[in-house]
């Protein structure tokens, strides 16, 4: 083989043939079977506000060294995934997304991507990526050696989401994330795996949002919602409880019957809200999916536990510390 033969090769290994593409379509998990509110929702195409090197892919600078026996190329900084390391339009795939992770809360009578509707989802999409931290290098020395070396890699994703009702006033607007560390046996699929990875882990989070503004909509008063909270306690029900743990790394939840205040299950949630001091149960004020509680639901939640529990106001999280059965046992019912 000739030098060039040999130096062309070796370019070929370390600069790889093209990436391999991957999906960003993530099928939504089932939430739990909320009551159709009637209404409509329009999700609008997102906006696109990545940077110019997220939108279009990015390679690490080289260098040119010439001293006078041999030849050196190096690189050193992020590969960042680009139009290339995915199937199909980035924007499309999400706007696609959100729709069905929208109707998949159930909570919608239809969600559409055009038109009017009674509510409307705008998006802005502040970042996602998938990178890769690499160094890089090769020498020409009579025949040509090359290192190639990735040294970590990650995915992010940021997605501003934003909902109006009708005639424009906002219901809520808020910042959602995901993040991801893939291995290079990950990635040698793709270094668009991190990216799917952590949209992933931020789409659960903005349908949990959608549904909690939703439910926020809800029309009933904390009276009505009171006296069937009321009419389950007749029955015998559960009260959901959550644990933030030391490292916040984890939440706990148990379900206590209200009202012997006996625990009937546990669990360890995952992509749980971190919500309240590590190590104090907290009467939560989400539901074991992670949806917030419409504020009317859990002012009036409070209120009946407090009839047979202790609670104590955490204002900061605008949440109660669950402390137990009350000291006289003639408060419950």
């Amino acid at each position: 083989m000739t030098r060039a033969g040999c130096w062309l090769v070796a370019l070929t290994a370390l600069v790889g043939c093209g990436p391999n593409r991957v999906s960003l379509k993530v099928q939504p998990s089932s939430l739990p079977s909320y009551p159709s509110s009637g209404r409509t929702l329009v999700v609008r195409a997102p906006h696109d506000r990545r940077p110019e090197a997220e939108i279009r892919g990015a390679s690490p600078p080289w260098r040119l060294l010439i001293p006078i026996f041999f030849i050196k190329l190096a690189w050193q900084g992020s590969d960042v995934t680009g139009p290339a390391h995915f199937e199909g339009a980035a924007l499309p795939s999400l706007h696609e997304d959100l729709v069905e992770q929208a109707r998949a809360t159930g909570l919608f009578s239809a969600v559409t991507t055009t038109g009017d509707a009674d509510l409307v989802l705008e998006t802005e999409v502040l970042h996602l990526l998938g990178a890769g931290y690499r160094a890089s290098s090769m020498w020409f020395f009579l025949i040509a050696v090359g290192e190639h070396k990735y040294l970590y890699f990650h995915g992010t994703v940021t997605l501003r989401l934003r909902l109006t009702r009708r005639d424009g006033t906002l219901v809520g607007e808020r910042v959602v994330a995901g993040n991801a560390t893939a291995t290079p046996d990950q990635t040698q699929q793709g270094l668009g795996v991190p990216a799917q990875q952590a949209l992933t882990e931020a789409l659960p989070r903005a349908r949990r949002l959608i549904a909690a503004w939703a439910l926020e909509e809800d029309p009933r008063t904390r009276e009505a919602i009171a006296a069937d909270l009321e009419t389950e306690h007749q029955r015998g029900h559960t009260i959901l409880l959550h644990m933030v743990n030391e490292d916040r790394t984890a939440v706990y939840l148990a379900q206590v019957s209200c009202p012997s205040g006996k625990t009937i299950g546990s669990s360890v949630a995952d992509g749980f809200p971190l919500v309240g001091r590590p190590g104090d149960w907290m009467l939560s004020p989400f539901d074991d999916q992670g949806v917030r509680l419409p504020t009317r639901r859990y002012d009036a939640l409070s209120r009946h536990v407090a009839a047979h529990f202790g609670l104590a106001r955490v204002d900061q999280v605008a949440a109660y510390q669950f402390l137990g059965e009350r000291a006289n046992p003639a408060a419950k019912k």
